[in-house]
């Protein structure tokens, strides 16, 4: 049993119900679990639990697509040798905690990527699009005047498949 004692020298047991946090986005206190803490984030945390920090419900909500879509921050990750499933999940945690749609904030991970690591990153035309926040003949038009040029990827009949949405 682990405890934690008052000012009167009382012995108060550590359980999932009497251990609390603030909220690092919004500040509010709420109820946090340690056990989920550790087993989401493993050794990460409990090495480190006295700095570590949990959302609260509301701003929790705010990652879900994260967690939703995390296939895609794999991918991203494999993009990039060398680069943690970690590192790219917390450059899209920043971008949602700022407000940014997952979309963007995983437009922002390959920018970041790609500008540090000085390797290429590719972009659908739909991804320059919800950056941007317009539509898709917008980021087109806006990407001519720029002098950026598209290329056209192409496959194999039957491996379409590979040239997905989100690829």
């Amino acid at each position: 049993m682990y405890y934690v004692k008052n000012s009167l020298g009382e012995e108060i047991p550590v359980t999932n119900t009497n251990v609390f946090t603030h909220c690092p986005k919004c500040g509010v206190e709420h109820k946090a679990d340690l056990v989920s803490l550790i087993i989401e984030h493993g050794e990460d945390c409990a090495g480190n639990i006295l700095d570590s920090s949990m959302h609260c419900e509301e701003c929790s909500k705010a990652h879900l697509p994260m967690y939703e879509r995390m296939d895609e921050i794999e991918f991203v990750a494999s993009r990039f040798p060398g680069t943690s499933v970690g590192t790219v999940a917390e450059i899209v945690r920043n971008g949602l905690d700022r407000g940014f749609s997952f979309d963007t904030a995983l437009v922002g991970a390959k920018l970041a990527l790609a500008m540090t690591t000085g390797q290429e990153a590719l972009f659908t035309l739909d991804e320059v699009a919800s950056a941007l926040g317009c539509t898709k003949e917008d980021a087109e038009a806006e990407m001519e005047q720029l002098g950026i040029s598209p290329i056209k990827a192409t496959t194999l009949p039957g491996f379409e498949w590979a040239l997905g949405e989100n690829r």
